[in-house]
């Protein structure tokens, strides 16, 4: 975003966030990118692989408890 002419229409918040409330951001309209991001979510989850990453960093696998 930093290298972005429209900077100003950006808010970049610093600090951290809640990990278990997130959201991926994309428009409305972009049921393309919708469908493959919820994708690779899944495949991520059916092979274990968001699990894990939860382990890693949260200690536990937040995940399940979704």
């Amino acid at each position: 975003i930093d290298k972005q002419k429209n900077k100003d229409d950006y808010n970049i918040i610093t600090g951290g966030f809640d990990p278990t409330d997130f959201a991926v951001g994309m428009r409305k309209s972009d049921k393309k990118l919708q469908t493959k991001v919820n994708d690779a979510f899944k495949t991520l989850y059916d092979e274990g692989k968001m699990q894990e990453i939860s382990k890693k960093w949260f200690g536990d696998d937040e995940i399940a408890k979704q």
